[in-house]
């Protein structure tokens, strides 16, 4: 859906009470699926665990400096012997562990 839609909407003259309601239910639906949309996109970018941006969110930043020709930089990580922290703590402490090293790492990086 355009954005223009709910500027388009909002230009048009109510001129009488009923137009007027459903120029606003309109407005109010419109505003509604927009950030709705919103947020289904950032939750298709984001990994729920870590919520740290995922292949797709990375892929679209990435191609974003691209266009931009802005020098960046990339980190990837491995946590050493993880496979032993899931084994002998289960997969509860895992996560959580994995979420530890991604807030800490979250804190160290400018926002994108």
């Amino acid at each position: 859906m355009r954005r223009g839609v709910s500027k388009e909407i909002g230009g048009i003259s109510a001129w009488y009470f009923e137009a007027a309601q459903v120029k606003r239910a309109l407005l109010t639906g419109i505003g509604l699926v927009q950030d709705k949309i919103g947020r289904l996109s950032s939750e298709a970018q984001t990994d729920p665990l870590t919520q740290l941006l995922n292949r797709r969110g990375l892929n679209a930043v990435l191609e974003y400096y691209r266009t931009l020709r802005q020098p960046f930089s990339v980190l990837a990580l491995d946590i050493d012997h993880f496979k032993n922290v899931n084994d002998s703590w289960g997969h509860d402490v895992g996560d959580r562990v994995i979420q530890q090293v991604a807030s800490t790492l979250a804190c160290q990086r400018p926002s994108v």
